[in-house]
């Protein structure tokens, strides 16, 4: 088979790409006489503002923040950029109250390499939540792995089946995640999530070049359909109920995904005083915002500029994929192929860590450290992950129309666990009957409604209405509490 041009290029980027990111993992590999802090936490070496604000930001870049927001975009109009950047943004608070709140648990003494072991004192409530984010995250695993094996065989041009490639994926994320623990991922997540955010701003700028200019642009976008700049959008999509259920569901990420919750014990060391680690949360959520406030728009051109370009494509998934093939040289196809990859890979190994970390502690039931890594714990927690793995690879199988309605299901569903975090941070983590009683209340809500069919009540999503039900109930807890 002769090598075209773009099959060169994306050999020598993504080949470039691995071999960094195996000499980050080689170099931050975990050796004999680290602990289980060290490989989960980092604990005897802090994590500076610089790179948890990468870490987090990569965190929630996924594959489809990238090719899907612009999709969005341009089949639905501006309605996406409120919801996405009003989110975001809001989102950076809610990350900032939570961490502090963190920081104050992890200083008061209440050390653990889990976040639900600093959020339930009762273990039925840590595995119920352990269950939940694991079974309901599945299909969004399987989405992402979906969508990164398709772009590795698209631009390997058929030499690597989807099936295979996804595999191959896999595979390097095991390896690299297995060998450094949390650091090597937090430094691969810099990478990556300055990959991202450089390629957005480019391929944003790009596009707005390719119409003609920024003069003008919105009137090009009128001519096409004078409802795209309008809310609900062309397809009447961002009614208030849909519109404020992407809005709440955004903005609760910093809470409903476990990934997010593993990093804020990384804003805690051995060597970082209580002032210095909110000093450090303060920065990385202001690093936050600003990096929300610039990549979102690039997102929004590309979307809105896509449609200018390619008003009459079938389905809008396949928009960036059009732009960069006849518009984007060979090189920058390629980098787009290997970022947009590198965030798919991101949010996979965050979520395959975040879950074998407080899985590995609820099956060893210690808090004490094992003096090899190579057992206890950590064993458990890199088995852990390839079994979770294999079965989202099993997952990623499924047809593509049913990973993408299961995997969007998945995200918007992992609100039912935010009432029971809630009231173990700010009211009572000691509290087993109130703690068990939010955790799955909301979750049988949400699973009553789906399954009668139910989906909606006055427009509002099942996870939303489940969500309202949980916070009703985290009320009444919090006046109890008050009143005795």
């Amino acid at each position: 088979m002769q090598m075209t041009e773009k099959l060169i290029w994306t050999a020598i980027i993504g080949g470039l790409y691995l071999t960094t990111l195996f000499w980050i993992a080689v170099s931050n590999r975990i050796p004999d006489s680290f602990t289980r802090a060290e490989f989960y936490r980092s604990a005897s070496r802090p994590v500076g503002a610089i790179f948890l604000t990468l870490t987090f930001a990569a965190t929630l870049f996924s594959a489809w923040f990238v090719i899907g927001v612009p999709s969005f975009a341009h089949g639905n109009g501006i309605g996406v950029w409120p919801y996405v950047f009003l989110g975001d943004v809001l989102g950076v608070l809610v990350m900032y109250l939570v961490g502090r709140r963190f920081i104050e648990l992890m200083y008061s003494g209440a050390l653990a390499e889990s976040p639900i072991k600093l959020l339930f004192a009762d273990k039925v409530t840590r595995l119920g939540y352990l269950c939940i984010v694991a079974v309901l995250l599945l299909p969004y695993l399987a989405l992402q792995i979906l969508g990164a094996g398709s772009l590795v065989s698209a631009a390997s041009e058929g030499i690597l089946s989807p099936a295979i490639a996804s595999g191959v994926v896999l595979l390097v994320i095991w390896v690299y995640s297995t060998i450094s623990g949390i650091r090597g991922i937090v430094i691969s997540d810099a990478l990556q999530g300055s990959l991202i955010f450089i390629i957005n701003v480019i391929l944003g700028v790009s596009v707005v070049y390719w119409i003609g200019g920024l003069s003008g642009f919105l009137e090009q976008v009128r001519a096409v359909d004078p409802k795209l700049l309008d809310i609900p959008g062309p397809n009447n999509f961002f009614t208030f109920p849909v519109f404020l259920s992407f809005f709440v569901a955004v903005t609760l990420i910093p809470v409903s995904q476990p990934q997010f919750l593993t990093r804020y014990l990384l804003l805690f060391s051995d060597q970082t005083s209580q002032a210095e680690a909110k000093s450090n949360l303060a920065r990385t959520c202001f690093g936050m915002g600003f990096a929300f406030s610039v990549v979102s728009l690039p997102i929004l051109l590309t979307g809105l500029g896509g449609r200018v370009l390619f008003p009459d494509i079938e389905t809008s998934d396949t928009l960036i994929t059009q732009i960069l093939t006849v518009y984007a040289p060979e090189f920058l196809f390629s980098v787009f192929v290997v970022a947009v990859v590198a965030a798919a890979m991101s949010t996979i190994d965050s979520i395959l860590f975040s879950l074998a970390q407080m899985f590995a502690e609820e099956v060893t039931d210690s808090g004490a450290e094992t003096p090899n890594p190579e057992a206890g714990s950590l064993l458990v927690g890199r088995m852990f992950v390839l079994v979770v793995a294999s079965i989202a690879y099993g997952f990623s199988l499924m047809t593509s129309q049913a990973i993408l309605y299961l995997g969007a299901l998945a995200f918007s569903a992992t609100l039912v666990v935010v009432p029971a975090i809630l009231f173990g941070l700010f009211v009572n983590r000691d509290n087993a009957v109130w703690s068990r009683t939010l955790m799955f209340s909301p979750l049988m809500i949400y699973l009553l409604m789906k399954s009668s069919g139910w989906d909606r009540i006055a427009g509002f999503d099942a996870s939303i209405v489940a969500l309202l039900f949980g916070l009703v109930l985290f009320v009444v807890a919090n006046g109890q509490k008050q009143a005795s």
